[in-house]
């Protein structure tokens, strides 16, 4: 079910879990593996409350931004919890979700699909170091939000691309009509979000939150994104904004700030309406 908005263009989606067993028995392994990593794994403090809720993650790929001077990957061989999640990533579940969750945002949303696409493989090019997910995931970070009662609070993913589009998939057992909704503040909206759904929003320009389950339920997400700065890096030719501007005359960075003030527009460009997501072939009535 797509998220339109007042023009009709598609601003997220909220889309079911595939037909048959494989991907069932697929959502089934992530949650009882996320159960486990509950069990092992090691969190400071800082990592189990912070500004989204009181649960512990883990997190995968690479970003940039928040204290990063360029991109980075998100897990270090010496880190604690290095050597669980990288045996979570070599399992085949997460694969298959990844590709699953890929596909449907190139399917809605081509031409951020193709954004996201373009920049992820000239920033690998240019860092080979940098650890993506797998070769056919868009995204370049993913978060294992743990758990056995993950509810976040009211907040925006700011570190998100402003106007890009973030990935949730809920896994657990829970009643998907008496609690777990995805509420989406800024749109007036409550969604039922069932175990094995995935849904996609603009997570960091939409406000949004969850309903809390019953006692004795469990309840944890998957979310997968690119970081804003990311892009904003791979714009300015792999530099920071600061070494960017370094080398413009004052002309230019006028010019750079004027394009910037307008870049809300781009975002907007990059939707497509249901007119032409018929007219593509990519959905259809």
């Amino acid at each position: 079910m797509p998220l339109l908005d007042h023009h009709c263009c598609v601003i997220g989606i909220c889309a079911g879990k595939p037909p048959g067993t494989v991907f069932l028995a697929a959502i089934e392994r992530l949650t009882s593996l996320l159960e486990a990593a509950q069990a092992s794994g090691q969190f400071l403090e800082a990592q189990q409350d912070h500004s989204q809720g009181k649960f512990a993650y883990l997190a995968w790929g690479f970003s940039h931004g928040g204290g990063r001077k360029k991109p980075q990957n998100l897990n270090k061989p010496r880190s604690k919890n290095f050597a669980l999640v990288e045996g979570l990533m070599r399992d085949d579940a997460f694969r298959m979700l990844a590709n699953h969750v890929s596909s449907i945002f190139e399917t809605w949303a081509l031409k951020f699909y193709s954004y996201y696409q373009e920049n992820k493989r000239a920033i690998c090019t240019h860092y080979p170091l940098l650890e993506p997910n797998w070769p056919g995931s868009v995204f370049t970070a993913i978060v294992l939000n743990l758990k056995p009662q993950t509810v976040t609070y009211w907040h925006k993913d700011f570190i998100n691309l402003p106007f890009g589009w973030c990935s949730v998939t809920a896994l657990g057992s829970f009643d998907p009509t008496r609690g777990g909704h995805l509420i989406l503040w800024n749109l007036g909206l409550v969604i039922e979000f069932p175990p094995g759904f995935t849904i996609l929003v603009p997570s960091a320009a939409i406000e949004h939150s969850n309903v809390a389950i019953g006692k004795d339920e469990k309840r944890c997400f998957i979310t997968q994104y690119t970081a804003g700065a990311l892009l904003c890096w791979a714009d300015h030719g792999m530099k920071t904004e600061e070494e960017f501007m370094e080398g413009l005359s004052r002309e230019e960075r006028e010019g750079v700030a004027a394009q910037d003030a307008q870049r809300w527009r781009f975002g907007l460009s990059l939707l497509l309406t249901m007119e032409e997501l018929l007219l593509l072939g990519l959905v259809h009535k």
